[in-house]
């Protein structure tokens, strides 16, 4: 595939990624049967749940997901789940989505959600919001995303999303990894995107930083995001959360998915507290 062809479906992802390396492959076994031997934790339970992409091809995939999920949680707003979060309020199951990055295809999550009464978030980066140069999406979406080339939501698409109850929120004004840039790089990289999200929707309460582990930013870059009035900086670190916690971190646990896993990952993720 050119790599000024977007990618059309997870297919796609998963070919490009996989030329690099075998580790998807042993991890779709490994995830399979494990879903067969974990227990599930009898608790009431506060999930993130996360995600990056969504195709036309995994829209009945991401149906069943949602089906799968609404026996056992009840659907909330990111806001909603963050103030759970910070107060403790996890009295039964209770689920939000969020999605990294601001892909275009991000609608097709949306339409699917709106027939389960539900809303995400989508953590944007300004930088690649509507652009339509071909060679700089390639470069963006290789460099910074390890993914081949796919477009990113226009401002016109954010706006009729938000009209509709989804929330967005800063992920960086260029997708850097936040502990290789120096302190007021990253501070800059963050500020100049809160402006721009509050500008155009007039708020932006919510932070999540790239590539999600707690070695690619530094202590003081969350501090500062606090600083600036936000109400949560997020990580891809996976766990969920009981009324006994953890609230040890100053940043929330999200756990990923993909709208074109199979169920059995799906089930496994949502019944073990174990960190990845």
């Amino acid at each position: 595939m050119s790599n000024l062809n977007f990618a059309r479906s997870a297919a796609d992802i998963k070919r490009y990624r996989q030329r690099n390396s075998l580790r998807p492959i042993f991890r779709n076994y490994a995830l399979k049967l494990l879903a067969h031997l974990v227990k599930s934790d009898s608790k009431p339970r506060l999930l993130f749940l996360s995600f990056h992409f969504t195709f036309e091809s995994d829209r009945e995939n991401l149906r069943n997901i949602m089906t799968f999920l609404a026996k056992d949680f009840e659907f909330i707003s990111y806001s909603e789940a963050v103030q759970k979060w910070k107060n403790k309020e996890i009295d039964k199951n209770y689920i939000c989505f969020s999605s990294d990055d601001g892909f275009e295809n991000y609608q097709i999550a949306a339409e699917v959600m709106k027939e389960f009464g539900a809303t995400g978030i989508v953590f944007i980066c300004p930088s690649m919001i509507g652009e339509s140069n071909k060679e700089k999406l390639a470069k963006f979406n290789a460099n910074r995303l390890n993914g081949p080339s796919m477009p990113f939501l226009n401002w016109d698409q954010i706006e009729n999303l938000a009209s509709e109850g989804h929330e967005f929120g800063n992920h960086t004004f260029s997708h850097f990894n936040q502990a290789e840039i120096s302190k007021k790089s990253a501070e800059e990289e963050i500020a100049k995107t809160h402006e721009i999200i509050e500008e155009r929707l007039g708020y932006c309460h919510h932070f999540a930083w790239p590539y999600g582990k707690p070695n690619r930013i530094r202590r003081d870059t969350i501090d500062f995001v606090y600083n600036l009035g936000y109400k949560s900086a997020a990580s891809t670190v996976r766990g969920y959360y009981t009324k006994e916690g953890p609230f040890d971190q100053n940043y929330i646990l999200r756990n990923n998915f993909e709208p074109f896993w199979p169920l059995s990952h799906i089930k496994y993720f949502t019944k073990t507290n174990r960190y990845q």
